[in-house]
């Protein structure tokens, strides 16, 4: 299995469809990279500034993500989700919404915080975000 990092990179709407595209770097040891360009084969697209491979979605997966390859498939790591989803559910009520809404604060970028994450952790994630926030990219909206 090989373990990939995400960085939110710009987001469009796909021509002809107006789904929203998110675009998402591809960053990782040298050959966990390598084995990305060789899964995406003839579909890799890179960045052409940063020289960087990318990876398109159009889920919205934060300003960071991890992605997974492993010997059949490749997906998105969506576990840190999953855990908070199944607290807001277990603790319903006036504290599962509470809960709920401190979440997505986070996720958005709101001035509040998630209860999961150390401040350790949401100081490097404030860090990393700040070097690349989404945008529309409406000169893309062309892109197909």
């Amino acid at each position: 299995m090989i373990n990939l990092k995400l960085v939110a990179h710009g987001s469009y709407r796909k021509k002809g469809t107006g789904n929203w595209v998110f675009r998402y770097l591809v960053r990782g040891t040298e050959d966990a990279v390598e084995a990305y360009k060789e899964h995406q084969d003839n579909n890799l697209v890179m960045d052409e500034e940063l020289d960087e491979p990318l990876y398109f979605t159009r889920d919205y997966h934060g300003e960071t993500a991890k992605l997974v390859i492993s010997e059949t498939s490749m997906y998105v790591d969506n576990s840190e989700m999953q855990k908070r989803a199944s607290l807001v559910k277990s603790m319903g009520g006036d504290l599962g919404t509470a809960l709920a809404q401190e979440i997505a604060r986070s996720i958005v970028g709101g001035k509040t915080h998630d209860p999961m994450i150390s401040s350790q952790k949401r100081n490097k994630i404030k860090k990393e975000s700040s070097k690349s926030i989404i945008k529309p990219n409406r000169d893309a909206l062309d892109e197909g």
